[in-house]
């Protein structure tokens, strides 16, 4: 089955007979927005390796794969991920690595994050960042254990029915979404970031 792109480029759907199963990955779960599906907040994926830094896809440049919508800086991106998206894609969909090697399925930011084997990380905040630099080895190992049962428990993205309001903070940095035991979300990192934490 093929998903047709703006400007008629038609790509394949996950799940189609040439896409080879990953061990990391038994069943595409991606990290999304709750009310429009973009994936990683919006994110190119592919700036964090070509850029070495969080950069903003844009809106006309969208692929949707994975339960989810991705969006690009430039056709070059599009195209490349649309080939071999399980090369771009952050590692367990964009779920916190250290958060998965405890356990629990978190969201990463966009703006924290680290490439590991070639793999985007992303990590909740710079603490669990800090973490997994001190025990990568480990860190990884019990995260590979614990993603397939906790990406089962992920609900997938289902579109609303419906224009839905939502609400806004007085900080512009901040899209506020009810997440169960955080606090809003960075949906522009660049903002967000404190100082002196390195991506």
């Amino acid at each position: 089955m093929l998903a047709v792109l703006a400007g008629g480029l038609a790509v394949p759907e996950p799940g189609w007979a040439g896409t080879p199963p990953r061990a990391d990955l038994p069943r595409v779960q991606i990290w999304s927005d709750p009310v429009d599906g973009l994936a990683i907040g919006g994110f190119d994926p592919l700036a964090y390796r070509f850029y070495a830094e969080p950069r903003e896809g844009r809106s006309g440049l969208e692929l949707s794969w994975g339960g989810a919508v991705w969006r690009f800086l430039n056709p070059g991106n599009l195209a490349a991920f649309a080939r071999d998206p399980d090369a771009y894609m952050p590692r367990y969909g964009g779920y916190d690595v250290t958060a998965l090697a405890a356990n629990n399925a978190v969201q990463g930011h966009p703006g924290i994050w680290a490439i590991h084997e070639n793999r985007l990380l992303l990590f909740a905040n710079a603490v669990n960042r800090r973490l997994w630099e001190e025990d990568k080895a480990g860190t990884m190992a019990r995260a590979a254990l614990a993603w397939p049962e906790m990406s089962r428990r992920i609900p997938p993205f289902v579109p609303p029915a419906g224009k839905l309001s939502i609400p806004v903070s007085d900080d512009p940095a901040y899209a506020l979404k009810d997440m169960p035991g955080s606090r809003p979300q960075a949906m522009k990192p660049e903002l967000a970031r404190p100082s002196g934490i390195l991506p």
